[in-house]
């Protein structure tokens, strides 16, 4: 059976839920009672609102009664501080500290990794040769009746070199461990 749509009644839109009218009017009631409040707040005096407090004023003694309302002290950045000077003490103290980026004669480096294969240990160092760090090598070491390959970078002739160095490669995700090698 055939079905002819155009005499079909197409259905309204839907309405829209409208607020309630209490809704309505309780917002308006509540907006106008906060204007209300605000303009009496705004009349209301502080310092009648306040315990019996008694005010006092501090007027500067003049020497000319004429003068009362001029007098006013120009300071001077050199007449305030001329007599206000303190005295240090010159003479040495301890014996200072020796500063930890002088160079002593330590032999200073940093190990990179430890390998078991020669080629990762030649990888590291290629990467390390890119980053910018000439000075490296590969150690080997006899561990435990094995061969491991240690890569190491320096030597620094300070420490401060060497913690500079040990940052670099912290940042781009390389753990070293810092060796020191006194005379």
């Amino acid at each position: 059976m055939t079905h002819d749509y155009a005499k079909v009644r197409s259905r309204p839109p839907p309405t829209r839920a409208l607020l309630p009218l209490w809704l309505w009017f309780f917002s308006g009631f509540a907006s106008g009672a906060f204007i209300v409040f605000l303009a009496m707040l705004a009349k209301i005096d502080p310092d009648s609102t306040a315990p019996n407090t008694t005010r006092t004023s501090i007027q500067s003694p003049a020497t000319n009664p004429g003068q009362a309302g001029q007098q006013k002290k120009e300071w001077s950045f050199y007449d305030f501080f001329t007599n206000n000077e303190v005295p240090v003490d010159d003479r040495p103290t301890q014996e200072q500290p020796k500063p930890r980026d002088v160079a002593d004669g330590h032999t200073r480096l940093l190990q990179v990794g430890s390998f078991g294969r020669r080629e990762d240990a030649d990888a590291r160092r290629a990467a390390l040769l890119l980053m910018g760090f000439a000075d490296t090598s590969i150690q080997p070491a006899e561990v435990n009746g094995e061969t491991r390959y240690r890569v190491m970078v320096g030597p620094f002739d300070t420490a401060l070199a060497r913690d500079r160095a040990q940052d670099r490669l912290a940042q781009e995700g390389i753990s070293t461990l810092p060796i020191t090698i006194v005379p």
